[in-house]
């Protein structure tokens, strides 16, 4: 299967090929940017199409993270995989960013769980339990003010988050860095496309207290 991949959750972004058909099958573009604004998405996306050498046409899955994150991130990786999608009715396929890259951090580290925590603003953090199973059910994220974090994180469980210099300041917890990857976005997209699991809303996980 042939899938593109975008993962603009966070300040460090990319977008990537991937062939599950052939274990070099792989191609990513990846940049950093101020405010995960992500103006650089579209000239990537033209650089790994000229890289890779693929139409558009031949791609059997589209995918793109959908949070917790930036928002304006989130939205021009949904939007762009929608309208790339459309002429051909390509399938599509949207996943939680920071469940996907939780879950290969897991495999790797031959762990069953982990909690997740992010900086949500405002004194508050969004948070949410990963197994490594991918086949269990989409995370359920919460937010929580930062103060209660220290009562409700589970014994025993790594801490993975993408903002560590802020968790420690509002939780008072040490935490394993973790950023999302387009490669960890595919390879949840994909277990679930072949798992047929009920489909994910293009919707951003935009976890932030009212203001």
């Amino acid at each position: 299967m042939k899938i593109l991949s975008l993962e603009l959750a966070t300040e460090r972004a990319g977008v990537a090929f991937v062939d599950t058909d052939c274990p070099e099958g792989y191609l990513e573009e990846t940049w950093e940017e101020a405010r995960a604004r992500h103006g650089e998405l579209l000239p990537a996306l033209d650089r790994l199409k000229r890289r890779g050498g693929w139409d558009w046409r031949e791609l059997d899955l589209m995918v793109a993270g959908r949070g917790p994150g930036a928002f304006s991130g989130l939205r021009a990786g949904l939007l762009t995989v929608a309208f790339l999608a459309a002429p051909g009715g390509t399938p599509c396929r949207f996943v939680s960013s920071m469940e996907a890259a939780a879950k290969a951090w897991l495999g790797e580290q031959q762990q069953a769980q982990a909690m997740v925590i992010g900086d949500a603003r405002r004194g508050h953090l969004w948070m949410g339990l990963v197994e490594a199973d991918y086949g269990s059910p989409p995370c359920a994220w919460e937010l929580i003010p930062g103060e209660q974090f220290a009562a409700r994180r589970p014994t025993g469980l790594p801490l993975l988050s993408p903002h560590l210099d802020r968790i420690l300041v509002l939780a008072g917890a040490d935490a394993i860095g973790l950023n999302p990857t387009p490669e960890a976005t595919a390879r949840l997209a994909w277990q679930r496309e072949k798992d047929r699991a009920p489909a994910e809303p293009a919707i951003p996980l935009y976890l932030h207290p009212p203001v």
